[in-house]
């Protein structure tokens, strides 16, 4: 029942089964020179969901026929994507085109094509760069695949606490949900967002408009929380996040550091924390007990803090950094040896 009763062979579909199984599929071959068009809508966006009449496995720029390649603008499967970008060419989990898969292909303008099926490389199943979906030792990252979906492509991720390796995951949330994850490959690393599509099960995943939040798994299960300018969540949609960075919690107090390097020439690092935003002071005093540096005096948004003193115009000996923050007081010895 329904709008959809039958199937054509240009077009790609998404199929739910009720349990697992092998469906087998009866029809004629398609014509690898079949045309393909992918038109513009209303709202200026060009994305069809085709598909793939080969029967050979092929790289995604050897498929894409030279004179249109460059409105491409991304390509979306079950789970896996790719973008084309200026410099590194297409990057992402998608590398080919496999048969019997459809594909969401978004383009710059309305583009008339046909797949390359002539001269093509030959490429074994193989060969092909299989994708984990999930790490498999950390059950709750476990995800049904929803029929909604989106990708946050992250093009640079920071962290201060940790080193980051091969061996860490990316993993998308919405609400407490997790619907995605990707191990982490560097640079354009892709992430898959599932939405609340048809299947029951896929109720808690993203709504449209909802904005997902990102935590790095460590190998060793740690979850670092992650922070970024992220778009909202909307099916079939790709987004290139600049940077994700790790979200440092608040310190529990006013702390001030032991600078470092100390005894030190000519520069020495002040490290100080403070858990609320608050007026700070911190200044240098020389063995008289007078200021001659005043580092900081003003408005201090609350978190982690740092500063660098250069002491190249000053004397060796014993000096004092002083730190005020209301009705915190600390004192520490430097010791300028030159």
């Amino acid at each position: 029942m329904g709008s959809l009763l039958t199937i054509e062979p240009e077009d790609g579909y998404w199929i739910d089964f009720y349990e697992g199984g092998v469906a087998m599929v009866a029809g004629y071959p398609s014509n690898p020179e079949m045309v393909y068009n992918i038109d513009c809508g209303w709202e200026g966006e060009c994305v069809s969901l085709l598909s793939y009449p080969l029967n050979q496995i092929v790289e995604i720029s050897e498929a894409i026929p030279d004179d249109v390649e460059e409105y491409f603008e991304y390509i979306i499967s079950a789970g896996v994507s790719a973008i084309q970008t200026e410099d590194e060419g297409w990057v992402g989990s998608l590398s080919h085109f496999i048969p019997g898969k459809g594909y969401w292909i978004g383009t710059s303008q309305s583009v008339d094509f046909s797949y390359v099926h002539e001269g093509l490389s030959r490429v074994a199943a193989k060969d092909v760069r299989q994708i984990a979906m999930y790490p498999e030792e950390f059950e709750f990252t476990q995800h049904v695949q929803s029929n909604q979906q989106a990708f946050y492509f992250v093009k640079d991720l920071q962290l201060q606490s940790t080193e980051i390796t091969s061996e860490d995951w990316l993993t998308a949330y919405c609400g407490d949900k997790v619907v995605g994850s990707r191990q982490y490959v560097g640079e354009y690393t892709d992430i898959p967002a599932m939405g609340a599509g048809s299947s029951d099960e896929t109720i808690e995943y993203c709504h449209e408009g909802e904005v997902p939040h990102f935590k790095l798994l460590k190998a060793n299960g740690d979850l670092i929380d992650l922070e970024g300018d992220i778009p909202a969540f909307s099916s079939n949609k790709v987004h290139i996040l600049a940077s994700l960075s790790e979200i440092i919690s608040l310190p529990n107090e006013f702390s001030l550091d032991r600078a470092y390097p100390n005894p030190f020439n000519p520069t020495t690092t002040l490290s100080f924390a403070i858990p609320v935003d608050a007026a700070v002071s911190l200044s240098i005093y020389n063995m008289q007990g007078r200021e001659v540096s005043t580092l900081i005096d003003g408005n201090m948004d609350a978190g982690y803090h740092s500063i660098v003193w250069d002491a190249n115009s000053y004397s060796s000996g014993v000096y004092f950094v002083k730190m005020v923050a209301g009705e915190f007081v600390n004192t520490q010895k430097l010791m300028l040896v030159k």
